[in-house]
């Protein structure tokens, strides 16, 4: 008889909890974020509110380090079957805790978001004059981060890579305070022409 009572109360929690939509959250933000720069971070719900008939009420709270683009944060809209909202923000540089709550903080999801600052080239490489078939090793000073982006080295509108048209080896890169330089050594320059390097995210 106890044990049917357990039971019984079991299976009225588990209806209970159904019955009100208790939603899981999750909170997502882009892999890079940059100071300074609009981002959107999303928050998902995965159950429906059926005690109330309608999506459940999904916020997202920010830091003092990050700065609201909206008045209002949106309605939750429906999405394969989840409920997401979304919302625009800038933060400065840092690490900021972003959060998600629903249902008067019933679910609640937390994330840590880093923000650094967007990569920049400050010192591009210098003019240089060898002859044919000399070596010579090529600079580029990039403000930000090493970790959130990487330096690609270009001629004639593609990137440089090791082949029949270049021997080339990059050296590993010398962290300053300000910024990161980067090295690119041609073993053997075959053709004159323009070398740029550029920053991807």
């Amino acid at each position: 008889m106890k044990c049917t009572s357990a039971l019984l109360l079991l299976l009225m929690i588990l209806l209970l909890r159904l019955y009100t939509g208790s939603a899981e959250l999750t909170l997502h933000a882009p892999q890079n974020v940059y100071a300074g720069e609009p981002t959107n971070i999303t928050c998902t719900a995965g159950v429906r509110d059926f005690k109330h008939n309608s999506a459940p009420r999904i916020v997202i709270s920010v830091g003092n380090g990050c700065t609201e683009l909206q008045n209002k944060q949106h309605k939750p809209e429906e999405f394969n079957g989840h409920y997401q909202v979304q919302l625009a923000i800038t933060c400065r540089n840092g690490t900021h805790s972003i959060y998600c709550y629903s249902n008067g903080k019933d679910k609640v999801d937390k994330i840590n978001l880093k923000v650094v600052k967007k990569p920049k080239i400050i010192t591009e490489p210098r003019n240089i004059t060898i002859e044919v078939g000399l070596p010579v090793t090529l600079t580029c000073f990039v403000e930000g981060d090493p970790n959130h982006y990487w330096v690609g080295w270009m001629s004639r509108n593609s990137i440089i890579q090791q082949g029949q048209q270049h021997s080339i080896s990059q050296s590993p890169s010398f962290k300053l305070t300000n910024g990161t330089m980067h090295y690119l050594t041609v073993h053997s320059i075959k053709v004159s022409g323009k070398y740029e390097c550029k920053v991807y995210s």
